[in-house]
C-alpha cells in the first residue's frame, strides 16, 4: 500500500484553493470514473483548471491527442494528491511556457519549484521509499526536464525512478509503462564507442535475421506472414514515413517536439517487437497470439487510420491480457538496446531501424541496406571514436608533461 503525506495541502500546494484541499483525502473514492476528461475529481483554481485543461484538450504529439496515454496517467495522477500536482499541473505550466516560446515564465517556476518540494515532502513522510507515487513523480519531473529543462537533471530523476521501480515492476503496472517510456523517449547522450555495445546491437539484429530465415517456424505462425507486409497497420506504422499529422495548423503549437518523439518511438517499438518475436522463436501459438493481441489493439484505439507510434509503445509496455505473453524482463533489455541505438549516429541508427523493419517483413537484403553493410559502418565508427579517445589521451598527457616541466623550472629559478 501507498503511504500518504499527512502535511497541510495549504502548504504544499499553495495554486490550490480551499475546496481542493479539503477534497485531498476523498480522491482515492473518487477515481473510479470511467473517463477523467469528462470532470475532474477536485475542485481547481482558475489557473490550475486551465492546466487541468491543458492536459485533457490541447497537448498533442504530431500523430494527434493520443488520448489512450493521456486517459491512463490522467487517472494514475489523480491517486495521488502529490502526483497530479507533479505530473500534470507542473507538466502543463512548463509545457504551455515552452509553447509560447520561452524557456520558463514566473508560472512554471512556481509549479516546479512546489512541485519538487511536494515530492521531497512526500518521500520523508513516506513508510515506503519504493512507493509507487514516488515512482511516477520521478519519471514525470525526468519527462519534464528532458524536454523543458536539464538534461541531466532528466537522467538524475530517470535514475531515481528506476531504482525503486525494478524491485516492484511486476506490483506496479503503470509505473512500468511509465517510466519505460519517458526512459525511451530521452536524448541520446554520448556515442557509442564501446566494442561491447557494438557486439550486442550486432548480435541482437543477426538474430532477428536468423528467425526471419526460419521458415519452419513462420509456416506455423500464419500472422507472422503477413503481419509486416506492405500497406498492413504495422506496416504503416513502423515504416519511417512521412507521417501527415492530423492536428490542425492553427493548433501545432501544442504539438510536443513535432518528429523527434515520434521516431524515437518507432524505434523502440521496433525494437521490443523483434524482442517479443525472438522470446516467442520456440513457440509459433505464443508469436501468433502475441500478434493477434497487438493487431486487435491497434483497431480499438483506431491506429490504424490514424498512425500513432507513441501509443503503440504505450500499448506494447503495457501488460497483455494473456498470462502466457508476459516478460517482465522484456522491458529493461529493450531500454538497454535503445539507449545504444540512440547514441548512433543519424544514418546508422536509420540503418538499425531498417533492417529490423525489413526482417519483420522477411524481405531478402539488398544492395542498399545489408547486415554486413551495417555491420562495416558501425565497427569503422566504434575504432574511430577509439582513435579520437587515444588523440585525447596523448593530448591530455602531453600538457600534463608540460605542465609538470613548467613547475620543475620554477622550482629551480626559485
Amino acid at each position: 500500500m501507498s503511504s500518504t503525506n499527512k502535511e497541510p495541502a495549504t502548504e504544499i500546494y499553495p495554486a490550490l484553493n480551499q475546496t481542493y484541499c479539503s477534497l485531498c483525502n476523498q480522491i482515492s473514492l473518487r477515481t473510479s470514473r470511467l473517463d477523467p476528461f469528462g470532470t475532474l475529481p477536485m475542485e481547481l483554481t482558475d489557473e490550475s483548471q486551465q492546466l487541468a485543461d491543458c492536459w485533457t484538450t490541447k497537448l498533442a504529439y504530431w500523430s494527434g491527442q493520443n488520448n489512450h496515454m493521456k486517459i491512463a496517467a490522467f487517472r494514475q495522477a489523480m491517486l495521488s494528491p502529490m502526483t497530479f500536482y507533479v505530473t500534470i499541473l507542473t507538466y502543463c505550466a512548463r509545457f504551455r511556457a515552452h509553447a509560447s516560446g520561452l524557456k520558463e515564465t514566473p508560472q512554471s517556476i512556481q509549479y516546479t519549484s512546489t512541485a519538487e518540494r511536494s515530492l521531497l515532502r512526500y518521500i520523508q513522510a513516506a513508510s515506503d521509499p519504493y512507493d509507487e507515487n514516488i515512482v511516477m513523480a520521478f519519471a514525470a519531473l525526468s519527462l519534464q526536464e528532458e524536454r523543458y529543462g536539464s538534461k541531466e537533471r532528466a537522467a538524475e530523476h530517470m535514475n531515481q525512478a528506476m531504482v525503486r521501480l525494478r524491485p516492484r515492476a511486476a506490483d506496479y503496472p503503470f509505473q512500468n509503462v511509465f517510466v519505460h517510456y519517458v526512459r525511451y523517449t530521452m536524448s541520446p547522450c554520448g556515442v557509442v564507442r564501446d566494442a561491447v555495445e557494438a557486439s550486442q546491437l550486432s548480435s541482437f539484429l543477426r538474430i532477428a535475421q536468423s528467425a526471419a530465415q526460419d521458415y519452419h517456424f513462420i509456416y506455423q505462425a500464419p500472422l507472422r506472414r503477413t503481419a509486416f507486409q506492405f500497406s498492413t497497420p504495422l506496416h504503416l506504422l513502423l515504416s519511417s514515413g512521412p507521417h501527415p499529422s492530423p492536428v490542425p495548423k492553427e493548433e501545432r503549437k501544442w504539438v510536443v517536439n513535432c518528429g523527434a518523439v515520434h521516431d524515437l518511438c518507432r524505434v523502440a517499438s521496433l525494437i521490443y517487437i523483434t524482442s517479443s518475436i525472438l522470446d516467442y522463436r520456440l513457440s509459433p501459438h505464443k508469436c501468433n497470439l502475441f500478434l493477434e493481441e497487438l493487431l486487435l489493439k491497434i483497431s480499438q484505439h483506431n491506429l490504424d487510420r490514424w498512425a500513432s507510434t507513441e501509443s503503440l509503445l504505450w500499448m506494447l509496455l503495457e501488460d497483455p491480457s494473456n498470462v502466457d505473453l508476459k516478460d517482465p524482463r522484456r522491458a529493461w533489455v529493450v531500454g538497454d538496446i535503445m539507449g545504444i541505438v540512440q547514441r548512433l549516429p543519424a544514418q546508422l541508427k536509420y540503418q538499425f531501424s531498417e533492417l529490423l523493419l525489413r526482417f519483420l517483413m522477411l524481405r531478402p537484403p539488398d544492395l542498399e541496406i545489408s547486415l554486413d553493410k551495417f555491420e562495416v559502418a558501425l565497427w569503422q565508427h566504434v575504432n574511430s571514436q577509439l582513435v579520437v579517445d587515444c588523440h585525447d589521451i596523448e593530448i591530455s598527457s602531453s600538457e600534463k608533461e608540460r605542465g609538470l616541466s613548467s613547475n620543475r623550472a620554477r622550482l629551480i629559478v626559485t
